[in-house]
């Protein structure tokens, strides 16, 4: 079931979709792999998902540098300060 709040729609999770919208991980203290072998994974779970749909990342100000150099020119990259890489459950 679909959410509606405020103007703002969140589908639910079997919906059609125009586009992936991911977080970068960027705090070491929520993991317990280093920070650089997360972001690995974190961009190749994006790449995968491009091969199919647009991906956009939310990247905090202070881990834009990391996540440019790991992704690229292929993942659309929306700098935002966020706290957890977690977006939705």
């Amino acid at each position: 079931m679909a959410v509606e709040t405020a103007n703002i729609r969140m589908p639910a999770e079997w919906e059609p979709h125009a586009r992936c919208w991911i977080a970068w991980p960027y705090r070491p203290d929520l993991w317990v792999h280093p920070i650089a072998v997360v972001q690995k994974d974190y961009a190749a779970v994006a790449y995968a998902i491009r091969r199919f749909e647009p991906v956009t990342m939310i990247v905090d100000p202070t881990a834009l540098a990391s996540a440019r150099d790991m992704l690229g020119s292929d993942i659309e990259l929306v700098e935002m300060p966020i706290e957890d890489s977690w977006l939705r459950d």
